[in-house]
């Protein structure tokens, strides 16, 4: 028998290693390769569009995508040939539902008009189900239903779907109806807009979309408008929003064949990883589950229909410039809420907690009354139990101060202010201050509503600019000290123009000139009218000149002639103000003709 040598036993050591290797990658390819793959809805549509050209791509269903080494999504279409496709794009089914490839935000246009306007983060795990002319999202705890939507999924690509949609192009007068419309903004003043009948490039300025009888969307501007009233920019929409609602649907069971996914690979929850103020980012325990610790990857068959046994709205939200009053309904029949119900209240501003509360789970109707908020001021309501488990967000902003200053008079040395405090008794007072270009202090004063009219800040400088800068406004018992502020700028006049001494000669019987410079006199403080007069006082130089010349020629008669037409044509270039034609009419012998002809002097 044949002895293995160590030659031998190290040639076979590599070989079962390198086999071992080779298995391990394999799996490890196959199990990347599954994991990354998606499976669509349904059969639909992608319209890849960009700048140059649009494709639109249709896909059967259980058709199967996933991601490339060019950060694409490929997939087979109808015709069985291999496509790629950007991220930013929209996914459309033949049923009208609605998904996204990427994260994005969607706004709920029916309730536009609301003080808390709710946005919504989407994932490409959340599909708009279309039924009943309405678009439907189940999450782990309830079930949204949308009418009209606004949604947005990268920098200038958005989406308006809905029931009643309608887009008035640059130039046309009828507007064109279609179930939704893409909007990719291709540059300045450039927009495409696309959807299932057709494709239009056109300008920004002029083109508008229309949801409903009161929504309007301007994209010149970009500003949406609820019945001609604007509301917010485009651009305000912002994805992964910490303001935003997350739609949670990890927990919700696919309805399309009756069984869950089974892949495990939903079981994230958006909804901390995106909040203010979360202290377990990604831990998986936004949805707490009955059955933690078993194996099954936190999947409890029992949690969807446990939290749908709870419900927290929000019935009643009154929002003032300081103050939010509200009534909070919980009911908890089956006393499945954790611990404590927490109320929190977001300054999204300044990133800062302003308001806690702990809610009864055992009450139906909870009062909640917040002050000394900040005017103008975006802030987020979130309530959670002691799992960390949502059960209502909210975004809103409060009003802002009817308050305005009013700059009455200016002179080289002094400015004189007034602040309107329109009407409104709950503003007590508010600090005027005026600043040199320096920053530093001249004066202040602080206007009292209902007793100061006006003040003046004197012994200023001539020709000079300042700072004037509302501040401290005192509202009710609070003061909003670098919170509300009005900054403007003044300058001071310049020192007043000397007019001199003018002589004027004239016969008895005309007093044209003498009253020309009174009227100019006690208008000299206006430039304008200062230059007319210097005008006019020139041509009265010009005038006096030449007649003199006349005289010295010996030329009486013609003197006396010239003297009557020059000063009847004078007289009424000065009564239909065009008395800046006097200087050319002395200079230029051929344009002082034409005048006499004009006028038949």
């Amino acid at each position: 028998m044949k002895k293995i040598g160590i030659k031998d036993k190290s040639f076979w050591l590599i070989l079962s290693l390198s086999i071992i290797t080779l298995i391990i990658l394999t799996v490890g390819v196959i199990f990347l390769t599954r994991k990354s793959s998606k499976e669509f809805y349904s059969a639909g549509y992608i319209i890849n569009s960009t700048a140059t050209k649009s494709d639109k791509y249709y896909f059967n269903d259980n058709t199967v995508y996933k991601e490339n080494v060019f950060n694409e999504y490929t997939f087979k279409d109808v015709d069985n040939k291999e496509v790629a496709t950007s991220k930013e794009n929209f996914i459309h089914y033949l049923d009208e539902s609605l998904s996204f490839m990427k994260n994005g935000v969607i706004l709920d246009l029916d309730n536009f008009n609301q003080k808390l306007v709710p946005y919504y983060n989407v994932t490409d795990k959340v599909i708009l189900k279309y039924s009943n002319g309405g678009y439907i999202v189940e999450t782990a705890d309830k079930t949204l239903i949308f009418g009209n939507l606004l949604g947005r999924i990268t920098d200038n690509k958005y989406i308006v779907i809905g029931n009643d949609i309608r887009i008035k192009l640059a130039g046309n007068e009828e507007p064109v109806k279609g179930k939704y419309f893409e909007l990719l903004f291709v540059e300045d003043g450039i927009v495409k807009v696309e959807n299932n009948e057709g494709s239009y490039q056109t300008t920004t300025e002029g083109t508008t979309i229309f949801a409903g009888d009161k929504i309007k969307i301007e994209l010149g501007s970009k500003k949406v408008f609820y019945d001609e009233e604007e509301k917010l920019t485009l651009d305000e929409m912002t994805i992964d929003g910490n303001e935003n609602i997350n739609l949670d649907t990890s927990k919700v069971k696919d309805n399309k064949d009756g069984n869950g996914s089974g892949d495990g690979t939903d079981s994230n929850t958006p909804n901390d990883n995106n909040n203010p103020n979360n202290n377990n980012p990604g831990n998986n325990t936004d949805n707490p589950s009955d059955n933690t610790g078993n194996g099954t990857d936190g999947k409890d068959n029992n949690t969807t229909e446990i939290r749908k046994e709870v419900s927290v709205d929000l019935v009643k939200a009154l929002l003032d410039i300081n103050s939010l009053n509200a009534t909070i309904q919980v009911i908890d029949t089956a006393n499945q809420i954790k611990g404590n119900l927490i109320l929190t209240l977001y300054d999204v501003d300044n990133a800062e907690t302003v308001y806690t509360k702990i809610l009864l789970t055992s009450s139906d109707l909870q009062e909640v009354a917040v002050t000394s908020l900040s005017p103008n001021t975006n802030y987020y309501m979130s309530i959670k139990d002691s799992d960390n488990y949502e059960y209502l967000s909210r975004n809103f902003r409060t009003d802002n101060l009817e308050l305005s200053l009013k700059r009455e008079m200016v002179t080289t040395s002094s400015v004189t202010y007034s602040v309107d405090f329109s009407s409104d008794e709950n503003i007590k007072s508010a600090k005027v201050t005026l600043k040199d270009s320096e920053n530093n202090i001249i004066n202040n004063h602080t206007f009292i509503n209902g007793e100061d009219e006006e003040f003046t800040f004197s012994g200023l400088t001539k020709n000079t600019s300042y700072k004037v800068i509302l501040d401290e406004v005192l509202f009710k018992n609070t003061n909003y000290s670098k919170v509300y502020t009005i900054n403007t700028s003044v300058k001071t006049l310049k020192a007043k123009p000397s007019l001199g001494e003018v002589n004027v000669k004239s016969n008895e019987e005309s007093k044209t000139f003498e009253e020309a410079y009174e009227r100019l006199k006690k208008a000299s403080s206006d430039e304008t009218l200062m230059a007319m007069y210097r005008n006019r006082e020139k041509a009265i130089r010009d005038w006096n000149d030449s007649i003199n010349s006349a005289r010295n020629d010996g030329v009486q008669q013609g003197v006396q002639l010239g003297e009557q037409r020059v000063n009847m044509l004078y007289e009424r270039l000065l009564q239909e103000n065009r008395g800046s034609e006097i200087p050319k009419a002395i200079a230029d012998p051929a344009f002082r003709t034409k005048l006499f002809n004009e006028y038949g002097i």
